[in-house]
């Protein structure tokens, strides 16, 4: 039988966190390169950590659900409220800059909409739903 919607509300729902997964490793490191840091990015209770080398920061890495985005993180761990193609980062001037790339839901830096910003250490930098933290090596 159907229940009613007052035996609804006296239920107590009761549910254990599910153990996170462990973390990915990448390496976006040409040989030889010693990296300029590390990036961690966390969605859907999933984690990356990329290891990320100064050529390949100065092409550009692509974040996004798109296929063709870089492989951060696999484009299925991205909530939809993260664009196709969300944001890069771009190293200039030995500076590792974070830019929106016109993202629908925007980045953001403690609370504050970023278009393009110098990639903060140790602070968290949302996309929509997705974190990034970054861990320079020096």
């Amino acid at each position: 039988a159907p229940r009613r919607r007052a035996d609804l509300r006296e239920q107590t729902v009761v549910t254990a966190s599910a153990p996170l997964a462990p973390p990915e490793f990448l390496q976006l490191v040409e040989p030889g390169e010693t990296p300029l840091g590390q990036l961690r990015v966390q969605s859907r209770g999933r984690t990356t950590i990329v290891s990320l080398g100064a050529a390949r920061a100065a092409r550009g890495v692509l974040l996004g659900r798109y296929d063709r985005c870089d492989g951060v993180v696999p484009a299925t761990w991205f909530e939809h409220s993260v664009s196709r193609v969300h944001a890069f980062l771009i190293l200039e001037g030995g500076v590792l800059h974070l830019v929106d790339a016109g993202s629908t839901n925007g980045t953001s830096l403690r609370d504050r909409a970023i278009r393009c910003e110098p990639m903060p250490c140790g602070e968290r930098v949302d996309l929509a739903t997705a974190s990034l933290v970054w861990d320079p090596a020096n």
